[in-house]
């Protein structure tokens, strides 16, 4: 037979009852609540994963961009010093030269 949901809320857990949809409406809306909840909270979580792995990548890129940097400049620095060491060696071998030519013209 058809009951009144609002004498027996049973019926309504179960959905057996024919009429009086005062406490059907209320379980539908609370499961129709709680599903969006539980489906907000799994994009927000899942969300929060991928900013959080977005971060990740962004940190190892900058990271990668300031070692690619300092070895550049590191080169720089070394070929730079490589550099003025051979000017260093191309002045001392000009100078042993002149001493040379001089000490072989005086003498």
């Amino acid at each position: 037979g058809c009951y009144s949901c609002c004498d027996y809320a049973l019926c309504c857990l179960l959905f057996v009852c024919c009429y009086c949809f005062c406490c059907c409406h209320v379980v539908i809306v609370v499961v129709i609540v709680v599903v969006l909840v539980i489906v907000i909270v799994v994009m927000v979580l899942w969300l929060s994963l991928l900013l959080s792995l977005l971060l990740l990548l962004f940190d190892i890129l900058v990271i990668v961009i300031v070692l690619v940097i300092v070895i550049v400049v590191m080169v720089l620095w070394l070929s730079l010093l490589l550099s003025l060491l051979l000017l260093l060696f191309d002045i001392l071998v000009i100078v042993i030269v002149l001493v040379i030519v001089i000490v072989i013209v005086v003498i």
